[in-house]
């Protein structure tokens, strides 16, 4: 293969997961957007009807942990994750000392993620096998393989933006160039 041919699979490959990030924050929002009107429909008959919607607090409790993975590759990929850049600061005069630490920042990043992502995988299987559930019998209940399947999508989809971001710091590193996205 040509390293023409690389580049353009590696860039069909980040936009891909780009894409995919998005994908996932366009359905954690319109997640969220249910979640506001379940919460807005339980308070309404709470108050008008003394009638709340059956399971709103097991639907929230499950909504919010699931929205926050669905969402959590492309606030990395967008540069809003949570992160400190003193280091990066100090050393801006010293573009591949800089690039060091994003890279070794990225690579903690990575695996963290990686393993977390292995050690939720097989969640998914042992939750959907004994039918595990959130809630109470004779209750509202969820099941709670749908939530493990989409920590372990959420978190794989992250790692996949640390690795590319320690890709992007290698290369800084390699040339001497100053590294600017996450």
């Amino acid at each position: 293969m040509t390293p023409g041919h690389v580049s353009s699979l590696g860039e069909a490959a980040s936009r891909g997961l780009d894409r995919l990030s998005a994908g996932l924050n366009v359905f954690g929002t319109l997640s969220l957007f249910g979640l506001m009107l379940l919460v807005n429909a339980d308070v309404i008959g709470r108050g008008l009807f003394s009638s709340p919607v059956s399971g709103t607090p097991e639907i929230t409790r499950i909504a919010i942990v699931a929205i926050v993975y669905l969402q959590l590759s492309d606030a990395f990929q967008a540069g809003r994750f949570t992160r400190s850049d003193l280091l990066t600061r100090l050393l801006e005069s010293r573009p591949r000392a800089s690039a060091m630490v994003s890279a070794l920042v990225a690579l903690a990043g990575l695996v963290l993620l990686a393993l977390l992502t292995a050690r939720f995988g097989p969640e998914i299987g042992k939750a959907f096998e004994s039918g595990r559930f959130y809630g109470t019998r004779g209750g509202v209940t969820i099941p709670l393989w749908p939530l493990n399947l989409i920590i372990v999508i959420g978190l794989a989809a992250t790692a996949l933006q640390f690795l590319r971001s320690f890709l992007r710091s290698a290369a800084a590193i390699a040339t001497g160039e100053s590294q600017v996205s996450p």
